[in-house]
């Protein structure tokens, strides 16, 4: 939950350093606080779950009662993953310089950036308070039709402040709820004993993408400008909303039946 304020202290928190230490040392300070994390991954307990004897077949408890099903709900949380990912990935690493380009001021972009954080904790808590009544499947399509609405929102502010902060809070909202429901989602349509093995497989190609997207945004904007940028991101979001739709269309007679 509180790691959607991650943003909202970090960057001023960058900003400072680089100006403290020039962009090497910022990056040498992440670098060590990132290394001071490798105790608690080693700590983590590495027994396996084990299904007890008698238990159905793997895939005998999800949404999905065909391997075609399957497959097809793989594919389609698989891309959705992918590009929410790459679209994280991307504007993160170049959020002040988008902002910045739409018309910003550098403190000003700084401060709004910040506020991606208060959006991603804000949802994050609304989820909690309301005990996660939307199935998996619905919050997926519901945040999936609002994320192009963001971009595009960005797209058109014409460097307004209170449209570009409309923009951070609700991209941020939007992010952290995706956050979630990237771990909620696979228990939906798959039976959860297949959970690791399945999700840490769909998210192979998720995680090889995100790592080419602060490149690739890079050369959008140094390409087509911020603008441009924000441009792609608005395409990038409709096909998670495709996707999203289309995952929900494929199980809709029986969700409500459904744990979420």
């Amino acid at each position: 939950l509180f790691g959607g304020l991650a943003s909202t202290v970090m960057w001023p928190v960058g900003h400072a350093l680089a100006g403290w230490l020039g962009w090497r040392g910022a990056v040498l300070a992440y670098g060590a606080l990132a290394l001071s994390t490798l105790p608690l991954y080693l700590a983590l307990p590495r027994e396996r779950y084990a299904a007890p004897a008698g238990t159905r077949d793997k895939a005998a408890t999800g949404l999905a009662r065909s391997l075609g099903e399957r497959r097809l709900a793989g594919a389609l949380y698989a891309l959705i993953a992918m590009l929410t990912n790459f679209l994280a990935a991307g504007n993160a690493a170049h959020l002040i310089s988008l902002l910045s380009g739409l018309g910003l001021a550098a403190a000003a972009a700084v401060s709004v950036a910040a506020l991606w954080g208060v959006g991603q904790f804000a949802a994050r808590l609304a989820d909690v308070a309301l005990g996660s009544r939307l199935h998996p499947l619905t919050l997926t399509l519901a945040v999936g039709t609002v994320l192009p609405l963001c971009f595009l929102l960005a797209l058109l502010s014409g460097g307004n402040l209170y449209a570009t902060a409309a923009y951070a809070l609700l991209y941020g909202a939007c992010n952290g709820l995706l956050t979630i429901t990237r771990g909620t989602l696979p228990l939906a349509p798959f039976d959860f004993r297949s959970y690791g093995t399945l999700v840490g497989a769909l998210l192979i190609p998720s995680f090889l993408l995100t790592a080419t997207a602060p490149v690739a945004y890079a050369y959008l904007v140094e390409s087509h400008g911020a603008r441009g940028a924000m441009a792609v991101s608005v395409g990038l979001a409709a096909a998670i909303c495709a996707a999203a739709l289309a995952l929900r269309w494929t199980f809709i007679g029986r969700v409500r039946a459904a744990p979420a």
